[in-house]
């Protein structure tokens, strides 16, 4: 369940998906609080009072960051304030040992006089982010492990930090094991090929009732094996999703099967293995909620086991995953991570209205408002924008290409077409790669006419299905975003970078990364003459 905290003084028009932390200090009966941050190192921390650091201040009906707290109210401030609490102070919040996806926003909608840290269980998220005008706040996300019952914030490292607000998700983790009653794992559920059943949650369907009103349970019990003499731990076990008729053992079930699990709608990472360690009688295929995760494996002697991993969305309360296209396919275990995922959404990146955006994506994909629409065109004069080889940027005349065939929209957060994250191109595919869609696997460049001067230009870049790349950006020759390898818990990447433009083009490449993706991009002139 999500929870939700919003830092505002008591009394403050309450949001109703939010609870209100009025500064009071930590006590166990509430189950969270603050402390003071000299006691953070000591068995016991010491609470302390900072209700008079919260502000609203009522420039906006979005209370969730028009309020704040001061993590470190300066004492130089104490004219201003004599009723502010000076002491560096960190939160704490009850919570079951476990992973949680946490989510912060620092920011102050009146006042630009910090330099905000946070950092969550000793781990820095938000490291020296000083807001500007145009980008007033910043939020961020992080996977942590809670193993003292608390959740634990602090601003260590920064100056007059203001805390607006902290959500909270239990990252939902299931393992499960395929194969014979008994052959139990630690930290597994053991499934042994019983029908679906709404009171346990999850088990076997008929693969031809998928997408029906009424799916079909089906029992494959008998489609079980254990090969505990060839294989380890999860390798060990197995189930037929798909028994060929004319093999040698009568009572397996023929029906191609398909297995259901109930989850909360969402998105999730699911990691599956296949194989068998005593046959290599199959051409292994897996789809889950109808993304291919094995595609055609064929085992051979010196490889048995494929494993395979993709980023889903749930939509009907279920995962369903089948072997359609498959011959034989015999599944190991499956791994199921619930991901919270930042959704990049135009309306609430608050970018100046003189800076010039950007969004990579397909065609059909539309753009959001005030963003134009790159879909992956060789640079031409006319247009001003567009894309050359990176090979070609050392000749001194860039030669055009068309990656046309690169860019991608996952349709995974929904039906918001000002999704940012939404859309990307690829600037280096992987040759190792399908050639999916004839995509070019050309390094390439991208390049925007300007007009010399200074530019502060924010990428992004990431992907909402995969997590394949090791994504760097650098504009105008310095880098912004360095070698960032994404996870389950953090799949997007933005940097900054204040460059000089110095022969009428911007330049951004990615070299140095791999299966790099750009999502949007803007252009801000700093110069006061600019955007005259």
């Amino acid at each position: 369940m999500l929870t939700k905290i919003n830092f505002a003084p008591e009394g403050t028009l309450e949001n109703n998906e939010y609870i209100l932390d009025y500064g009071l200090g930590y006590s166990l009966e509430r189950g969270f609080g603050w402390v003071t941050q000299s006691s953070l190192d000591k068995a016991n921390t010491t609470p302390i009072n900072i209700n008079e650091n919260t502000r609203d201040r009522n420039e906006s009906d979005d209370s969730v960051t028009d309020s704040l707290i001061h993590l470190q109210y300066p004492v130089k401030f104490a004219n201003i304030q004599p009723q502010a609490n000076p002491n560096p102070s960190a939160w704490e919040y009850n919570l079951d040992n476990g992973q949680y996806l946490v989510t912060v926003s620092v920011g102050d909608p009146t006042y630009l006089n910090s330099n905000h840290f946070i950092n969550i269980e000793g781990n820095s998220v938000i490291s020296g982010f000083i807001p500007r005008e145009h980008q007033k706040f910043t939020t961020a996300t992080t996977l942590v492990e809670i193993d003292d019952s608390k959740l634990t914030i602090d601003a260590i490292g920064g100056f007059n930090t203001k805390l607006n607000f902290v959500e909270i998700t239990p990252v939902e983790a299931v393992q499960v094991n395929f194969g014979l009653t008994g052959n139990t794992l630690d930290g597994y559920i053991q499934d042994s090929g019983s029908a679906y059943d709404d009171s346990r949650g999850f088990g076997w369907i008929t693969e031809a009732s998928i997408g029906t009103n009424q799916t079909v349970p089906l029992d494959i019990s008998l489609n079980t094996r254990s090969r505990e003499d060839a294989a380890p731990n999860s390798l060990a076990t197995l189930t037929h999703l798909q028994y060929v008729a004319d093999y040698n053992n009568p009572n397996s079930q023929t029906t191609a099967a398909a297995w259901e699990y109930e989850l909360n709608n969402g998105q999730y990472l699911v990691e599956v293995n296949v194989g068998d360690a005593n046959y290599t009688d199959s051409n292994h295929v897996i789809n889950v909620e109808g993304n291919k995760i094995i595609s055609g494996f064929t085992p051979t002697a010196s490889q048995l086991f494929q494993s395979g991993s993709k980023i889903v969305n749930v939509q009907d309360g279920k995962l369903t995953l089948d072997a359609i296209g498959g011959f034989n396919t015999k599944i190991n275990s499956i791994n199921i991570t619930s991901v919270a995922l930042i959704d990049n959404n135009a309306s609430e990146l608050n970018f100046p209205e003189n800076a010039i955006k950007i969004n990579f994506g397909t065609s059909t994909t539309s753009a959001p408002t005030g963003f134009i629409q790159d879909i992956g065109q060789g640079f031409d004069d006319h247009r001003g924008y567009g894309w050359v080889t990176q090979d070609s940027l050392t000749t001194g005349q860039p030669q055009a290409i068309d990656l046309l065939t690169n860019v991608r929209d996952r349709h995974t957060v929904g039906t918001d077409s000002n999704s940012l994250s939404e859309s990307l191109i690829h600037l280096q595919y992987p040759t190792a790669l399908d050639d999916f869609n004839d995509s070019v696997t050309t390094a390439a460049v991208w390049e925007y006419e300007l007009a010399n001067g200074q530019y502060e230009v924010t990428v992004s870049v990431g992907d909402h299905k995969y997590t394949d790349s090791n994504h760097v950006i650098n504009i105008e020759n310095q880098n912004a975003i360095a070698g960032f390898s994404p996870s389950a818990s953090e799949l997007f990447a933005t940097g900054t970078a204040i460059v000089d433009v110095t022969d009428g083009k911007l330049t951004i490449d990615a070299i140095g990364g791999d299966n790099t993706k750009l999502n949007y991009l803007s252009i801000l002139p700093i110069d006061s003459d600019f955007g005259s």
